[in-house]
């Protein structure tokens, strides 16, 4: 029989353990405890990293199936050894700052992972089993190595080696129902959020530089090109949101390649874009609105607002494949490569489709080319 101390002791520890477990419940709600995620295998010091690459058969190891593989890193497991190649991805990327190394593949799908939805690093560290800090280190190393491809075959494009295509992509918006026959792309502005600069206060010039009085927030610019088969031709930018599509155009130098691809054809073909940009003999756009627009006009600007909306189309399976971009909240100047980071969801999203196909696509029933042909030869 426990008497009257003992009863009191066990009372004592009672409340000392209830204690603990509130501190411990409160200190994971509000963060001030840290929990650490259970290592699979370990000690606890050294975590064995889960592979999703080919070390781990493209999850097959983990039992992931092949509908969660592509929901998580947005192309099927089959593929990636295919676009890692055409990507020039590395057997290793080696990160310089903490000594991390992945093989190429395996670093390949962390930044498959991180572009494909918003995301934490603490809740990649769950699914990858690395640090916080490894995972930085290595969505860095990847995205280097893709910004300099992206920068390279989107920013701005080779007229030698798109004039061939140029009317065989006019020749399949004419059939349509285009009223014009040589019009070959479509060439409109892209304005991304981001989150509201906080380095200089609420009046300083990078805030309103950033600042769109247009859509009532801060973000950035962007001028894409879209061929007919849905492939970005050109993705120019980041500019400030400040930038208005004629400011765009004449600093992207679009002009010049435009009338660079007409010279090497030997005769005219040209771009269509929407009312914001200047008319010009490789660039024209819709009729303008007047109280004496005739019938005809009128038709012309409907057919051809059928056909420019497939710009649209891809710009929208930009965020639908890589929701990461269009999470303003996380897209903030001096911590994350915001323009490099849309610039490879461009470079990806042209990837996807030349493997999977689009809605641009089917639509002017025009396929894109393989992906190989894509990386190497365009």
């Amino acid at each position: 029989m426990v008497g009257y101390r003992g009863f009191a002791s066990l009372l004592t520890q009672a409340l000392v353990l209830d204690r603990l477990r509130a501190r411990d419940t409160l200190g994971g709600i509000i963060g001030t405890r840290r929990l650490v995620p259970t290592y699979i295998r370990g000690d606890g010091k050294h975590r064995i990293p889960r592979l999703y690459g080919r070390a781990g058969r493209y999850g097959a190891d983990h039992g992931m199936s092949a509908a969660s593989f592509y929901a998580y890193f947005r192309f099927d497991r089959s593929d990636i050894p295919r676009l890692a190649r055409a990507l020039g991805v590395p057997l290793v990327f080696r990160c310089s700052k903490n000594g991390s190394v992945i093989n190429g593949d395996e670093g390949l799908l962390v930044f498959l992972y991180r572009l494909a939805y918003p995301c934490r690093l603490v809740e990649m560290s769950i699914f990858f089993n690395r640090s916080e800090g490894a995972l930085s280190e290595i969505i860095r190393a990847v995205g280097e190595h893709l910004e300099e491809i992206a920068e390279r075959k989107l920013v701005r494009f080779d007229p030698q080696k798109w004039a061939q295509h140029a009317p065989v992509f006019a020749h399949s918006i004419y059939l349509k129902g285009s009223p014009l026959k040589r019009c070959w792309g479509f060439v409109d502005g892209k304005f991304v959020p981001i989150a509201r600069p906080g380095k200089d206060g609420y009046a300083g010039p990078l805030q309103r530089a950033f600042f769109s009085g247009y859509k009532r927030q801060h973000g950035m610019q962007f001028q894409g090109f879209v061929a007919p088969n849905g492939l970005f031709i050109e993705m120019n930018g980041p500019y400030a949101a400040v930038t208005n599509d004629v400011s765009m155009f004449n600093r992207s130098e679009l002009f010049d390649r435009l009338c660079d691809v007409t010279v090497r054809l030997d005769h005219y073909v040209y771009a269509f874009a929407d009312c914001g940009y200047q008319i010009l003999h490789v660039l024209l756009g819709p009729r303008p609105s007047l109280p004496s627009m005739t019938r005809r006009d009128k038709i012309f600007n409907r057919k051809m607002s059928r056909m420019r909306v497939s710009v649209e189309w891809s710009f929208g399976k930009i965020t639908q494949l890589f929701a990461f971009c269009d999470f303003k909240k996380n897209f903030k100047l001096g911590k994350q490569p915001v323009g490099s980071y849309w610039l490879i969801a461009a470079l990806l999203t042209n990837c996807h489709s030349c493997l999977y196909g689009n809605q641009t696509a089917q639509y002017f029933s025009l396929p894109p080319p393989s992906l190989e042909y894509y990386m190497q030869r365009l």
